[in-house]
């Protein structure tokens, strides 16, 4: 069963579990989370997550400003939040500005976030930022980040703007700016930390733990700070976020600046 969607101008809209749902571009804005096993068709806005074991398709002036969870989506419209699923696809003129997980992606609009997959397909003038992290990658377009994958082919009209780690490799005459190296390496450092290393997280844990009682939020603090890719201004953004203590946003700060 679905759940009742409330909406603003105190309408309801119920969502029937035979039928696919159509929201109006314009005329309909939800405000709450989509759950259920149907598939869902998006033309207007949802403030909130859309999570069902079917097909979501954000239409073209459509916005989702939360979690989207299904087994394939397909996006023309905007997107703000995470997406995982199975199948993504990023239709032209599409946005999405959080990061993804899916099995296979195709990509024609704009993608922002970061991104894990198995199989990634960039088509010509498309675009994606930050990290990529997948099995096999096929670049037509642009990518600004940095890139990790088993296997890469980079097109002629390919431009990679970042390092690139992968076993096997395939340049059709695209232009790259940043290093290259072995994905196999990679994956090496990232599970190895020195008996130094450690020593210094459980003394960062343990004085963390002075100022904070929250255990997970504590384990994220240490995962941020030992993942080799995670920016310090990161680090202490999602800190800023999470304590509201000034005095102990400046103590905890200190504590990672200073065991490096």
């Amino acid at each position: 069963m679905f759940d009742v969607l409330k909406k603003d101008k105190e309408k309801e809209i119920v969502i029937n579990p035979n039928q696919t749902t159509t929201l109006q571009a314009y005329h309909t804005k939800v405000i709450g989370d989509i759950v259920g096993h149907d598939g869902v068709f998006i033309e207007g806005v949802v403030d909130g997550c859309v999570i069902v074991d079917n097909i979501v398709v954000i239409g073209k002036e459509a916005e989702v400003k939360g979690k989207i969870q299904a087994t394939h989506v397909e996006v023309e419209g905007k997107v703000k939040g995470r997406i995982e699923c199975d199948f993504l696809e990023v239709k032209e003129g599409a946005l999405i500005t959080s990061n993804v997980e899916a099995r296979e992606i195709k990509v024609a609009g704009k993608l922002q976030g970061e991104v894990i997959a198995y199989d990634l397909k960039l088509e010509e003038n498309a675009f994606l930022g930050k990290l990529i992290q997948v099995n096999r990658l096929s670049v037509a377009g642009t990518v600004v980040g940095d890139i990790s994958s088993d296997s890469l082919i980079l097109k002629e009209s390919a431009y990679v703007k970042g390092n690139i780690f992968v076993n096997s490799f395939l340049n059709e005459g695209a232009a790259i700016k940043g290093e290259i190296g072995e994905y196999k390496k990679l994956l090496n450092k990232r599970t190895m930390l020195s008996s130094n290393q450690a020593q210094n997280i459980a003394i960062l844990k343990e004085s963390i733990q002075k100022y904070i009682k929250n255990s997970e939020f504590i384990n994220e603090i240490l995962r941020q700070k030992t993942d080799i890719d995670a920016k310090v201004s990161n680090l202490i953004s999602y800190i800023k976020d999470n304590i509201n203590d000034e005095d102990e946003i400046v103590k905890v700060t200190r504590l990672i600046n200073y065991k490096g």
